[in-house]
């Protein structure tokens, strides 16, 4: 069993409309796909400071996978280079 603390949340905006044509805002993939998320832990029971809190988790969960994948991608490329720098080299000899 959790006992937590309230968190004292009274108003939480999730997803911020793109733009607005008249009555109409217009949303993107990724915020629909947030807006899904949201409405499952909400039906769930899930209060608003715990969604809020699984969101900036997940966002920056999001941001570390782009900067591993980045890094990767210079490994990768600062591997590509010493290893044809070792071919080169072992062909002048």
């Amino acid at each position: 069993m959790c006992i937590l603390k309230p968190c004292g949340c009274t108003s939480v905006m999730f997803v911020k409309a793109f733009s607005f044509r008249g009555q109409y805002r217009l949303y993107t993939d990724d915020d629909l796909e947030r807006l899904e998320l949201i409405l499952n832990l909400t039906r769930e029971l899930v209060s608003t400071c715990w969604v809020e809190i699984i969101l900036n988790m997940r966002a920056r969960m999001e941001d570390m996978q782009k900067e591993i994948r980045q890094f990767m991608e210079f490994i990768q490329t600062e591997l590509s280079g010493h290893i044809l720098g070792l071919k080169l080299a072992l062909k002048m000899h």
